[in-house]
């Protein structure tokens, strides 16, 4: 199959539609539900030991450990 062919054939797509999302698409879908799942983490376990840190230092950046 030549070139032509295979770049006319592909001509039914409409301008700007895409099959393929970006990586910040990705990331961006899929947020939400990390951010509530971090919540959720922070608020049953936050107080728990992990050795000498708390899950709430291992969250927040391990800051002053």
């Amino acid at each position: 199959m030549s070139f032509s062919r295979i770049v006319s054939s592909a001509a039914w797509v409409p301008r700007g539609a895409r099959a393929v999302t970006t990586l910040k698409e990705t990331i961006a879908a899929q947020l939400p539900a990390k951010r509530d799942y971090i919540k959720m983490l922070q608020k049953e376990y936050g107080d728990v030991v992990l050795g000498e840190v708390t899950v709430d230092q291992c969250i927040g950046g391990a800051r002053g450990v």
